[in-house]
Parts: C-alpha cells; sequence; structure tokens
C-alpha cells in the first residue's frame, strides 16, 4: 500500500538524516562521509527497486536471476577450488562468507519457484542447480554459512511438506547424502568444530565475540551519536583491551552491533524499524495474496 511505502521511506529519510548528524561526531569524518555516502546510494536503489518491481512476474524473474548467476558464479567457485587457485570456494566474489550468504539465498529462491512453477523444463533447470549451490556452499567452508542452510531448509521442507511435495524432500536429502561421499576431509574438520568453537567461544567464533564486546564498549563510552558511520574499525584501537589489537583490521561481524557502536542506539532503533516494516510488508503481501486467490 502507499501508506507502507510512505511510511518506509519516511523512516529511511530519518535514519539518513541521523547518520549525517553522527558524521559530525566521528572518529574520522572522511570514512563516516563515505559510508553515509553508501547508505544513501542503498536508500536509492532501495526505493527504485520497490517502484519498478511491483508484481509477482517481475518478483519471480528476479528469483529467477539470483538462481541463475549465483549459481554460474558458484560454479566458477568450485572449479577455482578444485584446480588449487582457490584454498576454499570463493569465486570471482573473493569472500567466501559473501558467496556462502549469496547461495543460502539462492537455495531458498530455487525451492520458492521450484513450488509454484509448473513447466517440467524450469523445474529440471531448478533441481540442476541445487546440487551445485549445496557443493558450493560445503566447499566455502563457511561455518556460519551451514548453519544458515540448516535454518533454511527446515524452513523451505516445512513449507513443501505442507504443500505435499514429498518428491522435492526426498531430492533434496538424495542430493545431500550423495554430496556428503565427495566433499573433502576439510569440510568435516570445520563442521565437526562448530558447536566446540560457539561453547568455548574460540578460534573465529570467539574472536568475533571478543570484537562485539569491544563494540558494545564503544555503545556505552558514546550510546547517543556512537563513534561515527564506517568508524568501527578507526575506532577500535580507543577500546581494544589486552589481546584484542590484533582484530583491529577485521569488520565485525555483527550488523547490529556495528551500527549502534557507529551511530548509537537511536540509530539501531531505525535500522530495526526499518527492518520491521520490510518485513510487515511482505506479511502483507501475503495475507493479500490469500485475499484475492493468488498463491504466487
Amino acid at each position: 500500500s502507499y501508506e507502507a511505502i510512505y511510511s518506509g521511506f519516511a523512516i529511511l529519510i530519518l535514519f539518513l538524516i541521523w547518520c549525517g548528524v553522527t558524521l559530525v561526531f566521528a572518529v574520522e569524518t572522511w570514512e563516516a562521509l563515505s559510508r553515509v555516502f553508501t547508505y544513501t546510494q542503498l536508500a536509492l536503489a532501495t526505493l527504485m527497486f520497490s517502484s519498478v518491481v511491483d508484481t509477482p512476474g517481475r518478483m519471480r524473474r528476479v528469483y529467477w536471476s539470483f538462481v541463475i548467476w549465483v549459481t554460474v558464479s558458484t560454479l566458477l567457485a568450485v572449479v577455482m577450488y578444485y584446480l588449487g587457485m582457490t584454498p576454499h570456494a570463493q569465486g570471482l566474489v573473493g569472500n567466501r562468507n559473501l558467496l556462502a550468504v549469496y547461495i543460502n539465498i539462492a537455495i531458498v529462491c530455487a525451492y520458492l519457484l521450484h513450488q509454484e512453477t509448473r513447466d517440467g523444463a524450469r523445474r529440471m533447470v531448478l533441481m540442476t542447480c541445487l546440487p551445485v549451490l549445496f557443493l558450493g556452499l560445503a566447499l566455502t567452508f563457511s561455518r556460519m554459512g551451514l548453519i544458515v542452510l540448516g535454518l533454511a531448509l527446515i524452513l523451505v521442507w516445512y513449507r513443501a511438506a505442507r504443500q505435499r511435495r514429498f518428491l522435492v524432500l526426498a531430492g533434496s536429502l538424495g542430493m545431500l547424502c550423495v554430496l556428503t561421499f565427495v566433499l573433502p576431509a576439510t569440510f568435516w574438520k570445520r563442521a565437526g568444530s562448530i558447536v566446540p568453537a560457539i561453547r568455548k567461544q574460540e578460534d573465529t567464533f570467539g574472536s568475533r565475540v571478543r570484537l562485539w564486546r569491544v563494540g558494545l564498549r564503544m555503545v556505552e563510552d558514546r550510546p547517543i551519536v556512537g563513534v561515527g558511520p564506517g568508524n568501527f574499525m578507526v575506532a577500535f584501537p580507543r577500546y581494544a583491551r589486552g589481546g584484542d589489537q590484533y582484530l583491529q583490521r577485521l569488520v565485525p561481524h555483527n550488523t547490529y552491533v556495528s551500527i549502534a557502536a557507529e551511530t548509537g542506539v537511536l540509530g539501531l532503533g531505525l535500522f530495526l524499524v526499518i527492518s520491521g516494516l520490510a518485513l510487515r510488508g511482505a506479511r502483507r503481501a501475503v495475507l493479500t495474496g490469500r485475499r484475492l486467490a493468488q498463491p504466487e
């Protein structure tokens, strides 16, 4: 509805205005200015996207584009890994965690498209993409990617079961079972370290916890205006304690801690409202589809 669009636009403007205010108090002004400019670009891109992709058919084409191009990127990453060009699947993306994020989104899109399409050829394309995506995600050795994949599969499989699409469930489980025989030992070592790393707060998970603690110190010190947009790494040495210094060149790996540390609790609040409005918009679309008997 136009009401939802206007309210979302208003919150976006407020968030950008507040980022402009915090820019004045930033530790490094030029870094903050660059981040505010980035936020402005993202806001404009969001408004442009929402004004154009406003029908199920157009959204469907976006899903297809995401599935196809992420599959191509994943296939390239897998080939580069097996040729020894990279230590893990990252391809031209250059970041295995980012590639894992893309793959997880593409997997969800593929399942949604498969459940709503009636064309046999298109379904076959989607089922061909899935094993490539599964293998690529495993070879990124991204532990967080594996956790997100597990949660995503539970949701999409639940949806498939409700629609009595048991063939999709069986096919997916079959793909995963076959892939277990071709995965390298490195994968099993990384997957097996997930629980110990979380329980003992060690390895990369422990590093992230320490980064979050540094971010919380920034919030405690400057709860209103933060250290400035994009200034987490710049301000890091001021708030690091003990052995935290070796983490100086790392991003916080947590959007909420990052936003709170850089723009204060008010900036975090506005960001959460933006996220909440997006989820409410998605929910309204579902309810509207049910009311109009348009399940797609």
